[in-house]
């Protein structure tokens, strides 16, 4: 695949995700919705004598539950594993252009074979290895950098923050301005689509700088 069409492939991808994003919020939505209508509807019986009322009392409490897990489990799952989706395919979109680096001038070294984790291997790739631009002086990479931490915490610490990081000051800063995200008793908590939109973004504009300056070699 060249960079360009590499480039094609990416801006599709991502127009993708967001218009699966979008239509599987407004399912959740829907979904959430009817089983609060469902529960409203069993609430508000007629007057029942007190025998009537207490054959209802388990579909009442069964109506609740179902619509109170709903509507805190399967959103957070879906918005937590959307998130880390993302990150994945960034992932794979840099390991793409690498590979490219590699065969068009020639390298023997490949980028899996350097220390890190992937952002830190196709960093010392493209710009020690390769010797091309590389966008890690910018405010994308930085807020790149602490999104990379949010995804680390919800995958191997279920989303709490640890006790102390050196960038907890700067992780702190970054969910206070931006919107979608917050900590809720010491756990992140990606509330609204509006940060994965957000997300999106930062990451689709990443994939094209990288691209880019590998291209105008």
């Amino acid at each position: 695949m060249s960079l360009d069409a590499l480039r094609e492939y990416v801006a599709d991808q991502f127009a993708s995700m967001t218009i699966y994003l979008d239509t599987a919020h407004h399912a959740l939505q829907r979904a959430e919705q009817q089983l609060g209508e469902d529960f409203l509807e069993i609430r508000l019986f007629p007057s029942l004598d007190k025998d009537d009322l207490r054959s209802k009392y388990d579909d009442i409490r069964s109506k609740y539950k179902s619509w109170y897990h709903f509507r805190h489990s399967p959103p957070r799952i879906f918005r937590n594993s959307f998130f880390i989706y993302l990150h994945g395919f960034l992932e794979e979109t840099l390991f793409i252009v690498c590979r490219h680096v590699q065969t068009r001038d020639c390298i023997d070294l490949a980028a899996t074979e350097l220390k890190g984790d992937t952002l830190e291997q196709v960093q010392t790739y493209i710009k020690r290895v390769a010797r091309l631009p590389f966008p890690d002086q910018t405010e994308r990479w930085s807020n790149l950098m602490v999104a990379r931490l949010l995804r680390n915490w919800i995958i191997h610490h279920d989303g709490r923050l640890p006790q102390q990081h050196k960038k907890m000051d700067k992780v702190l800063a970054f969910i206070k301005r931006t919107e979608g995200i917050r900590i809720e008793e010491n756990e992140i908590v990606i509330h609204d689509v509006s940060f994965l939109h957000h997300m999106i973004a930062l990451l689709k504009q990443f994939a094209d700088a990288v691209i880019e300056g590998v291209i105008k070699k």
